[in-house]
């Protein structure tokens, strides 16, 4: 299929499936970061889905015609993906907040058998076994007495930090699984609408029976009868008919 000139008189070429040179390639690179240990998996998938939307968008540039005839099967992807991406994030909000109520450090007093509260009441009953034995002993304020007491808070703050990053890599998981969803859903859309798009490119394009204009097909009109009209005063007239031809197969007026 021989390239098509959108408005300026660039050429634009098709792009290849895997998407505009380069995009591939850094994708691949950045997912095979993902495996190295250490590796920031959360700062990872943000620029990887930083770099989809580059590659995104430069798709929808260098489309060479912005209407596209209804795609049924595209439609059906889209819809299937995005389904599947909301259940994803509707159980993993479910998982959150199993999480939060089981160990209960958000709030220790909503759930009193969460991890948090059954180590407060195991650290106050220590406490007051410590402090009772001692006062029987006659030795309430001795030494010895302060010393198990600061092994106990000790112990306790150690349990309680343990069980805190327990919760935190928890939420961390929950975050990746939402992260991932939703990349998998921006995937399968941008795969649909590049499969849509060279679907239309091999069957060719049906004026007539392409979608009334959008406000962006009507700027784009807009860009060319102007163009033609700078090519009009500077004597280019088979460039002008070139464009003019490209209007009619749109259905708008020829620009003179």
């Amino acid at each position: 299929m021989p390239p098509m000139n959108l408005p300026g008189g660039r050429p634009n070429v098709t792009p290849p499936a895997g998407g505009p040179p380069g995009y591939a390639d850094r994708i691949a690179k950045l997912k095979n970061r993902l495996d190295n240990p250490g590796a920031n998996r959360q700062k990872i998938r943000g620029r990887i889905s930083d770099v989809r939307s580059q590659q995104y968008l430069t798709q929808q540039k260098n489309r060479p015609d912005p209407t596209l005839p209804f795609n049924a099967e595209r439609d059906s992807t889209v819809a299937g993906a995005a389904r599947n991406r909301d259940i994803s994030l509707q159980n993993n909000a479910y998982e959150a907040q199993q999480a939060q109520t089981n160990y209960g450090f958000d709030n220790p007093l909503a759930n009193p058998y969460s991890k948090a509260a059954l180590l407060q009441r195991s650290y106050d009953q220590f406490n007051r076994g410590a402090v009772n034995s001692s006062a029987a002993q006659g030795q309430l304020y001795s030494g010895s007495t302060q010393d198990t007491l600061d092994a106990g808070m000790f112990d306790f703050g150690q349990q309680w930090n343990q069980g805190q990053q327990e919760y935190q890599t928890s939420l961390r998981s929950i975050v990746d699984k939402n992260l991932g969803a939703n990349t998998e859903y921006n995937d399968t859309v941008q795969g649909a609408d590049a499969k849509a798009l060279a679907d239309a490119l091999a069957q060719g394009i049906d004026p007539a029976a392409a979608p009334a204009q959008p406000g962006s097909v009507k700027k784009y009109v807009k860009g060319i009868r102007k163009d033609i009209r700078g090519l009009d005063k500077k004597g280019r007239d088979n460039r002008a008919d070139k464009l003019r031809a490209k209007l009619k197969k749109l259905g708008v007026g020829n620009g003179r």
